[in-house]
């Protein structure tokens, strides 16, 4: 015989459902301009009340028909969607870095072909000397004409010396933005190991005490690190059964679970030529410190991103 509130307890699980359904929805709208936000959606499926007998013993009509229950809160993220961007967008980052140092570079230099700059340019200084030299022919023993022929060779010197030093000044930027993007990397780095920790401390609780939680916002944080860490090089990623992810950038395994190795920058002292190192050896952080361990540098080659932007431009 059918019980006699099993009506009013489909409808009380239907009514929470779409409850909680509304809720996820006002939340969807409230951080809809959230840096990192991931539209979230109710999962659900039928209530069974005899999960043994329904799937051993045959089919009870009398225990049908319960009502609905809320079975997790999930993300609305593609995975093959979320890697075509972040290779896209390492792409992307590599022709705009460049193009902005390029811009600088431009800046320093000014137009050289441009006569109608003035004396300030190689080009009008070049023109000066072609002048005077053909002045000085016509007078070689004019010592007048000897004094311009020797005043637009000065005048070259400085004008070269001027944009000599103005490229040093760009190059000295550049490597101070070097280092600070390097600085950047290693945050996000760090970051996304320490949301490997909770994430998978998150997940294995969960399974302990039997809950359908799933740490959306902490799964939002870490994406928007992932992203951030794209900008800079070519990345690869290989989630975890724990609920981790293993960030390999440039071909090296940078993060794996809660451990993470940091980036640097070395400049050789003869030959200028700028080079990224990964600080690499047992892979492990100090607890005690919080950072990774410095050792055995490891050449870092990256194939797109900011920074070998950086290293192209500046090694030339």
């Amino acid at each position: 015989m059918r019980p006699t509130f099993i009506g009013f307890e489909t409808a009380r699980s239907a009514l929470n459902l779409n409850q909680k359904s509304l809720d996820i929805v006002g939340n969807n709208l409230a951080n809809i301009n959230t840096a990192g936000y991931t539209r979230q959606r109710v999962t659900s499926a039928e209530v069974v009340s005899n999960t043994y007998n329904t799937r051993v013993a045959q089919n009870k009509t009398d225990t049908a028909g319960e009502g609905v229950e809320l079975t997790g809160i999930s993300q609305t993220r593609d995975s093959f969607l979320d890697k075509r961007f972040r290779d896209e967008y390492s792409d992307s980052s590599y022709y705009i870095q460049a193009s902005n140092m390029f811009s600088d570079i431009e800046g320093a230099l000014g137009d050289a072909n441009d006569v109608s700059e003035g004396g300030n340019m190689i080009a009008s200084s070049i023109q000066q000397i072609y002048q005077s030299l053909n002045d000085s022919a016509s007078e070689p023993t004019s010592s007048e004409q000897a004094n311009l022929v020797q005043s637009s060779f000065s005048n070259l010197t400085q004008v070269v010396q001027k944009i000599s030093s103005d490229l040093d000044e760009v190059a000295g930027q550049e490597k101070y933005n070097l280092s600070t993007s390097i600085e950047d990397v290693n945050n996000s780095l760090q970051k996304i190991a320490e949301l490997n920790d909770a994430i998978s401390s998150n997940a294995s609780n969960a399974l302990k005490e039997g809950s359908k939680d799933t740490p959306n916002e902490l799964l939002d944080k870490r994406n928007l690190q992932l992203d951030n860490l794209a900008s800079y090089g070519n990345i690869s990623l290989t989630y975890e059964a724990d609920g981790s992810v293993t960030v390999e950038m440039g071909g090296h395994v940078a993060v794996s679970g809660k451990n993470f190795d940091k980036l640097r920058s070395n400049e050789d002292e003869q030959t200028g030529i700028v080079s990224l190192y990964w600080n690499s050896g047992d892979n492990t952080k100090d607890e005690k410190t919080d950072q990774a361990s410095d050792s055995s540098p490891l050449l870092a080659n990256f194939s797109t991103g900011a920074l070998k932007a950086y290293t192209d431009i500046l090694n030339g």
